[in-house]
């Protein structure tokens, strides 16, 4: 019998695996102070270099090189990294060692996590004072504790509302109680324990809301959580008596309470509108002091709950929702149009409403002006299918269409509105043909597209269902009696067009 490679040829090719494997293993390596340093600014990189070059950080080891090298690399591409030639760099004439580079990385990482901890310190004053606070009560430094108790609680007032400075408080609230209980003034410490109580129990209670608001909103879009503590606690605890007591006092974080205690009784019972009304009269008493991640945390609540109305049939809370959006646009709040995220991005929900209630002007300037807030690979997207949702409210077929043409759908959601819209476009254009082919195509599209959530998904196929109805009564002879559809599409909880659809049903 004749074989086709010698037994020496054979041990080479195995010699030579094993020899390509052991290199492959020494060229792998950790990744992350490369991606760590990619993420530092110009100016980041050059305090970085300092903080390095200091004896006090480095122990005398010199990292400059090694950063250099980083961030070559991080320039030319890690694929292009090679252990050797880089060991080589750091290291002339000196045999490789893959240990001493995986030491240098993780001692250049740990840097680097140092930095961005003093950078953070830097940025947050009030982390540091808070720092010392707690060193100078556990040295007994009480002359020192007592000046920094006072620049803390200053900087702490002086902060926008949020979780974060309520919590600021809570923590002074308890440290300083610590420091009076120490010296026995007994009167300030009473009263300082009742501060520190009402404190941290209010915080619990608005977190406690705000996580039940989440809750709520994730079961309308038909997730729910087994054995969920938070609604446990909040179906069981008297929290209206506590609500009443509340009201007989003027403490301004109780007032943040009960605007999110309102929230979430809104969400529970949607038909018991008093309670969003409440949650937006305290809402416009604290707003001014409120800081942009609460109040936009808050305008997020009010309007889902405004969608959930309008959802419902509920025409007034329209009107509501453009009073919101304006708001947030008076306010310079309107970063979210920035989200990569997409389509999380919530530019669509502004031209929506607006042409709903027939603001097409107001719809027009919003395009053109903020259009230029959406990020770079969905903006041209975003801006045609704008307009060409603006051009089908004023019947303008022929021009929406042409907008409809340069619309790729790179996601979902502009591929699922700009066929419905497509859809339409061919109906009232009498284009049956076409509007047959793209029913297909969308048909098509959504099976596969599993990643599509549910709460996007559901209402374009109910539409297809009745749409499809309606154009085979139109295509098809012995023509079938669409008054029974009327009784069909207000069935659907949630269906794309509704109005339009409803249109198109002969009285």
């Amino acid at each position: 019998m004749q074989f086709g490679w010698s037994f020496n040829n054979f041990i080479l090719f195995a010699v030579s695996k094993i020899y390509n494997y052991q290199n492959t293993q020494v060229e792998k390596f950790n990744t992350k102070i490369f991606q760590l340093i990619r993420s530092f600014s110009d100016k980041e990189i050059t305090e970085f270099r300092k903080l390095i070059s200091s004896n006090l950080y480095s122990s005398g080891r010199n990292y400059i090189p090694l950063l250099n090298e980083i961030i070559r690399y991080n320039k030319i591409g890690l694929e292009n990294v090679s252990l050797h030639s880089l060991y080589e760099k750091l290291y002339p004439g000196k045999k490789y060692s893959n240990q001493t580079l995986k030491n240098r990385f993780s001692e250049l990482f740990k840097l680097g996590e140092d930095y961005i901890a003093f950078e953070h310190l830097k940025k947050h004053n009030i982390e540091k004072e808070k720092i010392l606070l707690t060193e100078y009560l556990d040295r007994r430094l009480h002359n020192f504790f007592e000046g920094k108790y006072r620049k803390a609680k200053k900087l702490v007032d002086a902060m926008a509302d949020n979780d974060y400075k309520f919590r600021n408080i809570a923590f002074l609230n308890g440290i300083n109680l610590s420091m009076l209980n120490r010296k026995s003034r007994l009167e300030s410490m009473y009263k300082q324990y009742n501060d520190r109580a009402d404190y941290d129990v209010s915080i619990f209670f608005i977190q406690l809301f705000e996580y039940g608001i989440e809750f709520l909103l994730q079961e309308y879009d038909e997730r729910k959580v087994e054995n969920n503590i938070v609604k446990h606690m909040l179906s069981n605890c008297e929290i209206e008596k506590l609500i009443e007591n509340l009201n007989k006092t003027n403490v301004k974080i109780h007032k943040y309470v009960k605007m999110f205690f309102y929230i979430y009784k809104a969400f529970e019972n949607p038909e018991e509108e008093a309670n969003y009304y409440e949650a937006r009269k305290l809402f416009r008493e604290l707003r001014h002091f409120l800081s942009d991640d609460l109040k936009n945390e808050v305008y997020k609540s009010m309007i889902s709950y405004c969608i959930i109305r309008q959802n419902s049939g509920v025409k007034k809370f329209q009107h509501e929702l453009f009073d919101l959006y304006n708001e947030k646009l008076q306010q310079g709040l309107y970063s979210e149009f920035r989200n990569r995220m997409f389509p999380v991005n919530t530019f669509r929900d502004y031209v929506y409403i607006g042409i709903e209630i027939g603001e097409y002007k107001w719809v027009e300037n919003f395009i053109r002006k903020y259009s230029k807030e959406l990020p770079l690979d969905v903006r041209e997207e975003e801006i045609n299918l704008s307009f060409a949702k603006l051009y089908f409210s004023s019947k303008q077929f022929k021009k929406a269409l042409e907008n409809l043409s340069h619309i790729k759908g790179k996601n979902y959601l502009h591929y699922s509105d700009s066929s419905v819209l497509r859809l339409c476009c061919y109906y009232e254009m009498a284009r049956y043909e076409d509007a047959f082919s793209e029913l297909d195509k969308f048909k098509h599209y959504l099976r596969n597209h599993p990643e599509m959530p549910k709460i996007h998904k559901t209402p374009n196929l109910s539409f297809m269902k009745v749409y499809q109805k309606i154009l085979n009564s139109i295509t098809q002879s012995g023509k079938s009696d669409l008054g029974i559809l009327e009784k069909e599409i207000n069935s659907y909880k949630n269906i794309s067009r509704r109005k339009w659809l409803l249109e198109k049903i002969p009285d």
